[in-house]
């Protein structure tokens, strides 16, 4: 249990491919590539009470090492993300 909650009318959206929140639908598209998820904080989120959302800096890396790679979901993964470990 996350403690998370997705109510009706929140704009909070959940990812069914890797388990991560998202603060709003602007923040969940951002960490998608080529219908994939790629890790969120390559793309200028950050995690915040396990829920990812904008960043100070907002900008898309496009270089540099784990720039954009796409992320798996595993359990393991998933439990890292409610810790606050970016994957």
């Amino acid at each position: 249990m996350t403690g998370i909650t997705l109510s009706p009318g929140s704009p909070r959206c959940l990812c069914r491919s890797c388990g991560c929140y998202f603060s709003n639908v602007r923040a969940f598209d951002k960490h998608r590539r080529d219908g994939a998820c790629v890790n969120p904080a390559t793309v200028g989120l950050v995690l915040k009470g396990g829920i990812w959302r904008r960043g100070d800096g907002g900008g898309y890396p496009t270089t540099g090492r784990g720039a954009n790679r796409a992320i798996t979901p595993t359990p393991a993964g998933l439990a890292a993300n409610l810790a606050g470990v970016v994957p």
